[in-house]
């Protein structure tokens, strides 16, 4: 999601318009410009051993470019997990992530 004001936050500074990266409720990630690169931040920090599968759930807001961003950067990272992309349409959301 993106940040609709600026905001101080236990992980420090947000500013209006940034993207947010939420898991249980709970911000814990943050970039500027890219949905995608909050992607491979949360990614980074849920990923576990026993994870082979991470499905993309594109939403308002995702874009090819960011798409493909975050499943580079996975990629890049070197986790050993098959990648699903699915047009989900959700609003607020760019992506919604699981892990399994």
């Amino acid at each position: 999601a993106r940040a609709v004001r600026d905001s101080q936050l236990e992980i420090g500074a947000v500013r209006a318009g940034e993207w947010l990266g939420v898991n249980a409720g709970k911000v814990i990630c943050v970039d500027p410009e890219s949905p995608g690169q909050v992607v491979a931040q949360l990614v980074k920090k849920l990923i576990q051993p026993s994870h082979e599968l991470l499905t993309l759930i594109e939403g308002e807001g995702s874009t090819p470019a960011a798409t493909r961003t975050a499943t580079e950067a996975v990629t890049a990272a070197g986790y050993e997990l098959e990648i699903e992309v699915h047009k989900g349409g959700q609003p607020i959301y760019a992506y919604l992530i699981g892990l399994e």
